[in-house]
């Protein structure tokens, strides 16, 4: 996005000459990002969004400025806006948590299988999909499964959050009203 403005008054010009135009920039891109960061908290909401929130950052270079989500992080955000179903990056199937009885007493919390505690193991059921259970203590019967391995989930909805073109403008409108 590139984001072009024109300002008319001579005060408000006099005050801008007065800065070094990396300052101008940085001022600007400083609301930009704020907004960005409002924009994930509000828009995904809860402790997800203001992790969301976090990954948000800014670089300045001369008289360009760059928000973007950290490079690790960037898909993570990119899904959230956009959608769609989950797909593993690391070529191992993904564990999703089942609202078993299994999983309300040793995963309350819905932790990744591999931060539980308990033993695991994989068993197919008998419509092909691949289980883990619990492993049972000997003559234990066999509890309900805590995850189901799938290579991707279904579509997630779009949950738009990145700050739309006339967003970004009538923020820096915003900006230049409040600072000057």
């Amino acid at each position: 996005m590139e984001v072009k403005f024109k300002v008319d008054d001579r005060e408000v010009l006099a005050r801008l000459a007065e800065l070094r135009s990396e300052d101008r920039v940085t001022a600007w891109a400083e609301a930009i990002l704020q907004l960005t960061k409002e924009h994930a908290r509000e828009r995904i909401g809860g402790p997800f969004g203001r992790r969301i929130a976090e990954y948000v950052e800014m670089e300045v270079r001369g008289e360009t400025a760059e928000i973007r989500m950290n490079r690790q992080n960037a898909y993570i955000g990119a899904h959230v806006h956009f959608g769609g179903p989950i797909r593993t990056r690391n070529g191992k199937p993904l564990a999703i948590p089942l609202p078993t009885a299994s999983s309300r007493k040793y995963n309350p919390d819905q932790l990744f299988a591999r931060l539980l505690t308990v033993p695991l193991f994989k068993l197919t059921s008998r419509a092909g999909n691949e289980l883990l259970f619990r492993k049972p203590e000997k003559k234990q019967a066999l509890e309900p499964p805590l995850f189901v391995l799938k290579d991707e989930t279904r579509p997630q909805r779009p949950r738009p959050w990145w700050p739309t073109q006339a967003e970004a403008e009538q923020g820096t409108k915003d900006y230049f009203e409040e600072e000057f």
